[in-house]
């Protein structure tokens, strides 16, 4: 059976107290609750796209975040965690999805301008990490043995030609997640990232052709974060995604905008109003705190909302 809301604001006209008002009745009717995040209280370093070292060239990148993260402190501002997801934190992005995983960071993927380990980087930063994966690259070692079961995208799919991809069979997602989790616990992660939430779940038969297969995925990451108090932030995600995180305590934020690296990065007032009244946080991607004299970064065009 299926149960409907149907809410008509009494706060007045505006569309905004309408859409506070209706979340309100959902958050109390799932007993929603969001665990402690760090990444909503404290301010943290971004290596996403667009921000100066996502696409990192110095001979030693983990000496250079390093730096960084000295340079903050130094100047008044105690980095709180450190994003570590840009070229080089995994291996296999540009193989067939964008960004897609073939081996973890944590697990032997990062790139040779990583020289640290990420427990060594993390703790010569002086602050836990975020980490990412957004789905997998075809063929990755994590469903090659048959400990896992997969599903994968299907290209056909309106959409999806450019995301081939696989991700772990719902029925297995909690096994998978636990021991995905408990790696990157033991390398200082407090933060998990999976990105592209939208052809996640629109380029998987499975999840669009049957009523709970992508919940049940989606609870299995959520549930095994919880419990190693571990927040998500899902990224381009769908509606369903937001409702279906009501009651996912780990699921603390959603990004809102645009890769910064595309310009209009700060327009995210109409798609911050779903995730706001649902009770969960609205994030923005990347921002410089300094002016950037049109200083290019590899793979983003200068535009002037990067100033």
């Amino acid at each position: 059976s299926q149960s409907f809301v149907v809410t008509v604001g009494s706060r007045g006209g505006s569309v905004v107290a309408a859409v506070a008002e209706w979340g309100e009745l959902l958050q109390t009717y799932h007993d929603a609750a969001n665990l402690d995040d760090v990444t909503l209280t404290k301010v943290g370093y971004q290596t996403d796209n667009g921000a100066m070292y996502c696409f990192c060239d110095d001979a030693n990148c983990s000496d250079t975040l390093i730096r960084k993260g000295a340079e903050a402190r130094t100047q008044g501002a105690p980095m709180g965690y450190l994003s570590f997801q840009g070229a080089g934190a995994s291996d296999g992005r540009g193989q067939a999805a964008p960004w897609c995983v073939s081996t973890w960071g944590v697990d032997g993927g990062l790139g040779p301008e990583y020289p640290l380990p990420i427990s060594e980087l993390a703790d010569a930063f002086g602050a836990p990490v975020q980490l990412y994966a957004p789905y997998f690259c075809p063929n990755s070692s994590y469903f090659a043995n048959g400990t896992y079961a997969k599903v994968s995208s299907n290209v056909s799919r309106e959409g999806c030609g450019d995301y081939a991809f696989d991700d772990v069979a719902p029925s297995q997602s909690r096994d998978f997640y636990d021991a995905f989790f408990d790696r990157g616990v033991a390398q200082g992660m407090v933060s998990f990232e999976p990105d592209f939430m939208n052809q996640n779940y629109n380029c998987v038969d499975d999840f669009v052709e049957t009523v709970d297969a992508a919940t049940t995925w989606q609870r299995g990451m959520a549930d095994a974060a919880a419990a190693r108090n571990v927040t998500i932030q899902w990224c381009y995600a769908t509606p369903t995604d937001a409702l279906a995180a009501l009651r996912m305590p780990a699921v603390t934020n959603f990004r809102v905008s645009f890769d910064f690296c595309y310009g209009n990065s700060w327009d995210v007032g109409a798609s911050s109003l779903l995730i706001w009244a649902l009770g969960k946080q609205p994030s923005k991607d990347t921002l410089w705190t300094t002016p950037n004299n049109r200083t290019a970064i590899p793979g983003c065009d200068w535009t002037p909302d990067h100033e």
